[in-house]
């Protein structure tokens, strides 16, 4: 589900991962995309912080920022990302589209994953193993 409002913009994705996993994830995501975080709630997996924009104020030209949250839930099948990033103040109409920083957010996340889910070659055979294996089913090697 995506909401592109006129003063930020929300998304929710599922994933079929454990919730620790997409936590840590979005964490690095947010340290790349330099959040600055405001509060971290490690058990609930929920954090809240602000980002500078690429938009400049009208009449000082200092850049806006936006309101940050995430939070990861388990679901039946994995987990579910809910992100909303949004302008401090109430806008009723802008003339920009307000969905670049969560889909840039979201983009830097799903690399993450897919990088996370690639396969991983066996170190004593060479074949492409999943990476949550424990021993290589070509050749029976115990994977670390």
């Amino acid at each position: 589900m995506e909401i592109n409002g006129s003063g930020g913009s929300l998304i929710e994705r599922k994933y079929r991962l454990p919730v620790t996993v997409i936590w840590q994830l979005a964490l690095d995501t947010a340290r790349e995309m330099e959040i600055s975080l405001k509060e971290v709630d490690e058990k609930e997996h929920l954090f809240q912080g602000s980002l500078l924009t690429g938009e400049k104020t009208f009449l000082f030209g200092e850049p806006k920022k936006k309101e940050v949250s995430l939070v990861v839930t388990p679901v039946e099948e994995g987990c579910q990302v809910i992100l909303d990033i949004h302008k401090e103040r109430i806008e009723v109409y802008s003339f920009r589209p307000q969905n670049k920083e969560t889909e840039a957010f979201m983009k830097r996340l799903e690399a993450k994953i897919e990088a996370y889910t690639q396969d991983s070659p066996c170190p004593h055979c060479g074949r492409q193993v999943p990476h949550d294996a424990r021993f290589c089913p070509y050749c029976g090697n115990l994977l670390a």
